[in-house]
């Protein structure tokens, strides 16, 4: 397994078609291993490459600091995360994506656009049923269903 830190201005790196699972991961508790789970099912059945895409910091963490409040305590920190994910075997590639504030006003559309299509490769997505995304978190699986993502 491999860990790459992406930035929205560089190139794409996954040539091959990808099974994406996508979010906080704020601890790698059943929930989260259960979308692990279901995303190499995926990649097994259409031989897709398995990537998880996560956040640094937390996005809790970086909206608390904007808004000047205390951030919730973290379930897990990167390296855990890292850890638990090679030692299993869980997935090909973590990405993280730095939270900035250029993130977090990027469209929903944009995000699909630059980073799960044009960086991903994403042919398949798993993602929790609360999962929002983009400026305001106005993006949902529907944005990303109308894409052509599965």
């Amino acid at each position: 397994m491999s860990i790459h830190r992406i930035q929205v201005t560089k190139n794409a790196f996954c040539h091959k078609k990808s099974v994406v699972t996508i979010g906080n991961f704020d601890g790698m508790h059943l929930g989260h291993m259960a979308l692990i789970s279901l995303a190499n099912q995926v990649a097994l059945t259409q031989n897709l490459h398995r990537i998880l895409v996560t956040f640094e910091p937390h996005t809790h963490e970086f909206f608390a600091i904007c808004n000047h409040t205390t951030p919730k305590v973290r379930l897990s920190f990167l390296r855990d995360k890292f850890n638990l994910l090679a030692q299993e075997q869980l997935v090909d590639e973590l990405v993280v994506i730095r939270f900035t504030s250029a993130i977090s006003k990027m469209s929903p559309q944009d995000f699909i656009q630059n980073i799960l299509i044009k960086k991903l490769n994403t042919d398949t997505i798993v993602i929790g049923n609360d999962f929002r995304f983009g400026y305001k978190a106005m993006g949902n699986k529907d944005d990303i269903a109308a894409t052509g993502i599965k």
